[in-house]
């Protein structure tokens, strides 16, 4: 559209084949349109939301179809403070033999400021809905299960060079699930190194 403005549209056809649990075995295909927002944009990033048509082989096992999304956009405020924001939605398998896969629908964002000398400080946040589906026979008492994972957090990075980053990171997760054994909370921490190609 614009030397900063790219439209995409994106196709594709699947076929999964899973050699130990052919159970989730499926075909399908997906369709998403999107833009691209170039560094030098006021907004830079991706967005693509679209529809996606699962088919599963198992007549006991729901098939999907519906909106799918991929979204990672940032603005940069008098060029020290980063904003992003994200927004995902799409399948995602599960271990679960009687709940094979998931819609995981989820939103995140972050604020990066530089604080001078190539030093970063960084705080973050997202929120996730996990919307099981099951077989036919599953348990009534997990029948429509939805799982939801809270995670915040925050680190201090350091810039070696143009696109490199390095940085300690502490993050907070916290998952709820009407499943009590798969309820869990704690801390992360650790080093992360980044690079933009």
């Amino acid at each position: 559209m614009t030397p900063l403005t790219t439209l995409t549209l994106t196709a594709s056809t699947e076929r999964e084949r899973f050699d130990e649990s052919p159970e989730r075995d499926n075909n399908g295909f997906r369709l998403l349109p999107g833009i691209e927002l170039a560094r030098l944009a006021l907004i830079t990033g991706k967005a693509q939301v679209g529809y996606r048509q699962l088919n599963m082989l198992s007549p006991a096992i729901p098939d999907y179809s519906g909106a799918v999304a991929a979204v990672s956009l940032g603005y940069l405020l008098a060029g020290s403070t980063r904003f992003t924001v994200g927004v995902d939605r799409d399948i995602q398998y599960s271990f679960e033999i009687d709940q094979p896969y998931y819609v995981l629908t989820g939103v995140s964002g972050s604020i990066t400021r530089v604080i001078g000398l190539g030093w970063d400080v960084v705080v973050r946040g997202a929120n996730q809905r996990l919307a099981y589906r099951e077989t036919a026979d599953v348990p009534e008492s997990v029948a429509g299960r939805v799982d939801r994972v809270v995670s915040w957090g925050g680190g201090v990075g350091y810039r070696l060079s143009q696109g490199s980053r390095v940085g300690f990171n502490v993050d907070y997760f916290n998952r709820r699930s009407p499943i009590y054994s798969r309820d869990y909370e704690g801390l992360r921490a650790g080093l992360a190194v980044t690079y933009d190609f």
